[in-house]
């Protein structure tokens, strides 16, 4: 006996093919839109396109839209990627003087200590008050212009930090007494900032004497914000 087919038959296996096709080739559905924020992974994908179904075989579709990248958030710290910055949960900056470097008595015969190399009068064995850490700092790399008002701050990789501020000659200390009351040691995270700008040491220095020749008195560079 032969079977026939009707003509229905036929159409209705030509719909069941085109759905089939439309699924492989990427037609729309309910469950392809990715539908992730764009801020999450670099932009949303677009939404795939719409394939329709005929009787022979379904129309491609156009592709989707790709999505715009998304902006990347600005990072806590500046300076090299995984600086630690010292003024990540800091007060906010207070614009404050540093004890004057020139008040009498403080260098009898040199006038402005400006970027010479504090420690060897103020650290151990100098004769001078005992400093833990200082220096001098400028608004300019090659330090012609004095930098005063800035907070130099020194953070603890438990969290203990301590600042201090330059004077209106850009010169700046911390005193042992200062670092022993605040609980911090070297080696420290550093860091200097304004109200604008803010330089971080991409190093984690071992002692503060920061004019000293193997620092910033030498192939460092000095000290400036910006």
């Amino acid at each position: 006996m032969k079977t026939r087919f009707s003509f229905a038959y036929f159409a209705s296996l030509g719909s069941l093919v085109a759905v089939a096709l439309a699924s492989a080739c990427g037609g729309a559905a309910a469950t392809d839109v990715n539908t992730m924020p764009a801020d999450a992974d670099g932009g949303a994908s677009g939404t795939s396109g719409s394939m329709t179904s005929g009787g022979t075989s379904g129309t491609s579709g156009t592709s989707g839209t790709s999505g715009t990248s998304g902006t990347s958030g600005t990072s806590a710290t500046s300076g090299d990627a995984g600086t630690t910055s010292p003024f990540a949960s800091a007060p906010a900056y207070t614009p404050t003087t540093g004890r004057n470097t020139l008040q009498p008595g403080d260098h009898p015969g040199t006038g402005n200590p400006s970027k010479l190399a504090c420690l060897s009068c103020h650290g151990p064995g100098g004769g001078a008050p005992r400093f833990f850490a200082a220096g001098s700092v400028f608004k300019d790399a090659a330090g012609t212009m004095p930098a005063p008002q800035i907070e130099v701050r020194f953070l603890t990789d438990t969290g203990k930090a301590v600042s201090t501020y330059s004077d209106n000659l850009g010169n700046f200390a911390l005193t042992a007494n200062a670092a022993t009351a605040a609980g911090i040691a070297f080696p420290l995270h550093v860091g200097a900032r304004n109200s604008t700008a803010t330089e971080l040491m991409t190093a984690v220095p071992g002692n503060g004497d920061c004019n000293n020749s193997s620092c910033h008195g030498g192939s460092q560079g000095w000290i400036h914000v910006p």
